[in-house]
């Protein structure tokens, strides 16, 4: 009983952190719905977490590192500021590596993006991963390329990296 006890009430107050960023993020980017969330934990211990979301916008690859990057940041500033949590997670830090974001994008009109565009996004263990379909008459899409980059590389790339990333009980 107290494991499970304890493993329903570490699920809340993640899930509501994951809620709680999710409305940030829609509410600074309209174009952005939440879509799911999950994780692990192992023993009572916060193993990793992730969160989901639909864009109905055409991204460029910057644009998708940039969103990665907010979400990144309101998500790990809400989860350390709930200090109960802290003593449950797997790392100290809890970083962007513990953390998996995933972007998946429509048009404005809802429909499937197709190469030449990017159609997912996704930042999981610090890589970021870039995936373009393409239409298939046996299937309904298959995927035309898929990338992988150093998550930190790439912020860094675009000026928009903190080293909070890896570090961030230094702003508690």
């Amino acid at each position: 009983f107290p494991y499970t006890t304890l493993f329903r009430s570490l699920s809340r107050m993640t899930d509501a952190i994951s809620c709680k960023t999710s409305k940030e993020i829609q509410k600074e980017f309209p174009y952005v719905s939440p879509s799911g969330i999950g994780g692990g934990m192992e023993d009572g211990v916060i193993q990793q977490k992730k969160i989901v979301f639909q864009i109905r916008k055409i991204l460029s690859k910057d644009e998708g590192i940039v969103l990665i990057t907010r979400i990144l940041d309101k998500y790990l500033k809400n989860l350390y500021a709930e200090k109960k949590l802290h003593q449950y997670l797997k790392e100290h830090p809890f970083n962007y590596k513990n953390l998996e974001v995933v972007l998946i994008i429509y048009d404005s009109q809802g429909k499937d993006a197709f190469y030449p565009n990017i159609s997912d996004f996704s930042l999981e263990t610090g890589v970021l991963c870039y995936r373009t379909l393409i239409p298939s008459e046996e299937y309904y899409y298959e995927t035309k390329s898929r990338i992988k980059e150093p998550y930190e590389e790439e912020a860094k790339r675009l000026g928009i990296w903190k080293d909070c990333y890896l570090h961030y009980r230094t702003l508690e």
